[in-house]
């Protein structure tokens, strides 16, 4: 029993002693506990009473002296030692029925005989009801040896019974009333936490990216070989999700309560993914060959081509024709922070289970970088034409999010256990920025000479593009942990937050393409201005488990 559950005993004990006797001078018959014989001076039961009677208690081992005019008098003797066995009591005086009666194990071998004063044989009075008032601080009585200390009364809602501490009560030195704000997982004698910092590992994913089709192979005998939709073509790279791989992070978090009523506080955290690459390479000396697809919005008129669009290829690789590579890289990272107001709002316990929720608005921001590189190396086969090439397109976004947010933190606790369930909600501005890069070097007899403008990037959609967007960001965490001392917790959780509006590279493509706008091309430009540019939205998400440790003082 700790220090608050023996103050609690001692109060409930003055209590119920100074009630028995405010019930004596009030009550025509009264009830208590005797450890004592009557002497002398009760009414006999013969002689019921015509009114109110007035009992004057004498504490002395002196004969007691009668006074008419004071009304009986009732004289406590010294404690008296009596047999241990119901059997070989004395009997009670004739004035006193019999409620309970019980052994104590003492050197003394003294007994306690409960007792109820009748005010007719027939008609036995209840038990007093209510107990008054008594001061809280009232003084504790000194032990006294030997003397059975009466059972504690049954407690407030919400309080500790039969001497138990309460799971969730507060060490010395915490709130008075017990609530179990900052009760420990235990019942310790450790100090309340103000300061509390973690670090974490994080095993996350990401929501992969749906690229478009960007290298395939295929049969020199097919009318555009290599183009989606051919007898032989096969798709070797694009066409469905990447980077949603798992990837490694870290994540810290600090606090800092100005009270121990934990009635106001600051926290904070951060966290990031490292970066991230996804990368492919094929490469070829003409057999197989390989291509990059596009659509093609078909070639001016009067040129004996078709002027309607079409699945068309860039060759990178064919058969007597050219010998060549092709790298797809793409590449991600993420990271966050926030700073918050923090608050307990709510803490109680049921049971042996303790749990406490508080309440926080703050500052949220993320970010998100991607890029997106698709990278050509060619050389000619052509014994007339000798030459190198190399094409590359570039596509990179950036995502900022900055918001305000509210959650709440809620905790149970059961032992040195607890599961902590975090819940929260962003809304804000996403300030999103595409940079869209293409260029063509060609080397040959005569020299080395750059052209803005690869395949996919051309002269059309190069450029930075930005806009604002607002977005809401919720998350939720749910962590499973330990208390392993006083000051140190360990524990294992799983993270999801949601970003509503992003901007990603692979989204950015337009894999239309104006062939008069292909550096080199013979024909002047006209037509379709593409590719083109619009920004297309998307939404993002982040999950996964997270393993830390908690130092909290």
């Amino acid at each position: 029993m700790n220090r608050l559950s023996r103050s609690n005993a001692w109060r409930r004990w003055w209590k119920w002693t100074l009630g028995l006797s405010l019930g004596l001078a009030v009550s025509s018959a009264s009830a208590g506990e005797v450890e004592w014989h009557a002497a002398s001076g009760a009414r006999p039961p013969s002689d019921p009473p015509t009114g109110p009677p007035s009992v004057r208690v004498i504490a002395s081992t002196e004969p007691a002296v009668p006074s008419s005019a004071a009304g009986p008098a009732v004289t406590l003797l010294a404690p008296v030692p009596l047999p241990t066995t119901p059997a070989a009591r004395p009997d009670a005086a004739e004035s006193l029925k019999p409620v309970s009666f019980s052994g104590v194990e003492a050197p003394e071998s003294r007994v306690i005989f409960r007792a109820q004063m009748s005010e007719a044989p027939t008609a036995p009075k209840a038990m007093p009801v209510g107990l008054p008032d008594v001061p809280a601080d009232l003084p504790s009585p000194p032990p006294v040896d030997g003397v059975l200390m009466p059972p504690l009364l049954p407690g407030p809602a919400g309080t500790c019974l039969n001497c138990q501490p309460c799971p969730c009560e507060a060490p010395a030195g915490g709130d008075a009333d017990g609530s179990g704000r900052f009760g420990l997982t235990d019942d310790s004698d450790a100090p309340n936490h103000r300061l509390w910092v973690s670090a974490e590992y994080l095993m996350w994913w990401i929501k992969g990216q749906r690229l478009p089709p960007l290298v395939t192979t295929g049969s020199p005998n097919d009318p555009v070989p290599g183009a989606l939709g051919q007898p032989n073509t096969v798709l070797l790279y694009g066409n469905g999700h990447v980077s949603e791989d798992v990837r490694s992070g870290l994540r810290f978090r600090a606090g800092w309560w100005f009270d121990d009523e934990h009635t106001i506080g600051l926290d904070g955290s951060f966290f990031y993914l490292a970066q991230r690459s996804v990368n492919f390479n094929a490469g070829s000396n003409g057999s197989p060959p390989l291509f990059r697809p596009y659509m093609n919005t078909g070639f001016p008129a009067g040129q004996g081509l078709p002027t309607q669009p079409f699945e068309d290829t860039e060759i990178v690789a064919f058969p007597g024709v050219a010998a060549g590579g092709i790298t797809v890289n793409q590449t991600s990272r993420l990271w966050g922070y926030e700073a918050n107001l923090r608050t307990n709002i709510f803490n109680g316990s049921y049971n042996e289970f303790c749990y406490t929720i508080d309440g926080y608005v703050g500052f949220r921001s993320l970010g998100l970088d991607e890029s997106l590189q698709i990278t050509e190396g060619i050389t000619s086969l052509l014994p007339l034409q000798p030459g190198t090439l190399l094409v590359q397109d570039r596509f990179a976004t950036q995502n900022r999010f900055y918001g305000a947010q509210f959650g709440i933190d809620s905790e149970v606790r059961f032992g040195r256990a607890f599961l902590d369930l975090n819940a929260r909600l962003a809304a804000g501005n996403v300030h999103e920025i595409v940079n869209i890069q293409g260029a063509t070097i060609t080397g040959g007899p005569t020299g080395v000479a750059f052209s803005q403008g690869g395949l996919l990037a051309q002269a059309s959609n190069i450029g930075h593009f930005d806009r604002d967007h607002f977005a809401v960001l919720p998350e939720v965490g749910l962590t499973l942990g330990y208390q392993l001392t006083d000051y140190l917790r360990v524990f294992v959780g799983y993270n999801v937050l949601y970003l509503s509006s992003v901007a990603r590279p692979a989204q950015e493509i337009d894999r239309v393409v104006n062939p008069t706008f292909i550096p080199g091309s013979p024909f002047p430009q006209s037509g379709p201005a593409r590719p083109s540019f619009t920004f297309h939205q998307t939404d993002f998400y982040a999950q996964g488990a997270n393993f830390g440790l908690e130092f909290r003082w």
